[in-house]
């Protein structure tokens, strides 16, 4: 439904109560027939085209009416991922029927910048417009834990959480978040990663946390974002900040300077993470099992060996 005088868009009050009673009785009852489900997907899929983020929490639950639709005569019972997912999407649905500006919906300017970057010791990024940047190196029990292509898409969302946390945007900003890491990237839209117990090691389930905590911020702030990707060899900055650990934060801000002042503002400044970021994505990579590689060393970024002259 429409509102040409507001602009904005929100799903009928009716169908919003009657599709969550829908979802709550199929959470208390843990079990769903497969036309039931069949047909609550059906709906929600016209959620997921409007509301920002929503089509991450249909993959879980197209495979269940998938298996669902193999036995026809038999109740589902409902996963693990399942019922996490369909908990979110009466948020999802609570959030539709409060309505959002169609500005979220139209191309336009983007309201603010965010670049990242990771290698297996470390993530970084900044904001190519107020020059706020940051850098985490992982603890070495919390290395090896998780994929590099995991660790891109947490900086992605590191970038969007510090952005809401730091009063930086408003209500109705598109916020674009860009990385060098294809997989990351895509994952900012969609990903049909498990969070069954049973789940192959590629899809982890370290994935549809980070994805759940990006739609929680978008409703929080009634914000969008809008994912790019960024050629490595034009990523430098963020590629210094998650390697060169080994360098001050003066130090690798002079470095930053010297090699590439294009890609800076002249506020560019290096700042700690907040600890309730760094204790969520502890604590996250802390459930994921630890695959050791001895051969592994650090190393520095190319700019680093490099020097001023």
């Amino acid at each position: 439904m429409i509102n040409t005088r507001e602009l904005t868009i929100a799903l009928p009050s009716s169908k919003a109560k009657g599709w969550m009673a829908s979802i709550l009785q199929m959470l208390h009852d843990k079990t769903v027939t497969h036309k039931k489900l069949q047909q609550l997907v059906g709906r929600l899929n016209h959620v997921a085209y409007v509301v920002p983020g929503a089509q991450h929490f249909l993959g879980n639950l197209r495979k269940a009416e998938s298996i669902a639709g193999s036995r026809p005569s038999l109740r589902y019972t409902l996963r693990n991922s399942d019922r996490k997912d369909l908990l979110l999407w009466v948020r999802l649905l609570e959030y539709a029927e409060q309505g959002m500006s169609l500005n979220l919906l139209t191309t336009r300017k983007i309201n603010t910048w965010w670049r990242s970057d990771a290698c297996k010791h470390g993530i970084g990024g900044y904001n190519l417009r107020t020059g706020r940047a940051w850098r985490w190196v992982l603890p070495e029990e919390l290395r090896f834990r998780v994929s590099i292509n995991v660790l891109e898409f947490l900086g992605c969302y590191i970038n969007y959480r510090l952005a809401a946390m730091e009063g930086e945007i408003e209500e109705n900003d598109i916020i674009f978040l860009e990385g060098d890491n294809s997989s990351a990237i895509s994952w900012l839209e969609k990903t049909n990663a498990s969070d069954d117990e049973q789940a192959s090691p590629h899809d982890r389930p370290i994935l549809l946390k980070i994805a759940r905590e990006v739609a929680r911020i978008m409703m929080d702030t009634k914000t969008a974002i809008f994912p790019g990707h960024v050629p490595g060899k034009k990523n430098d900055v963020s590629d210094v900040l998650s390697r060169d650990y080994h360098l001050s934060n003066d130090e690798l801000t002079a470095l930053l300077f010297c090699h590439v002042p294009e890609q800076l503002t002249k506020d560019f400044s290096i700042s700690p993470l907040p600890q309730t970021i760094v204790s969520q994505v502890s604590t996250w990579l802390t459930l994921e099992t630890q695959t050791k590689d001895a051969s592994y060393q650090p190393t520095e970024s190319d700019h680093s060996t490099g020097s001023c002259g």
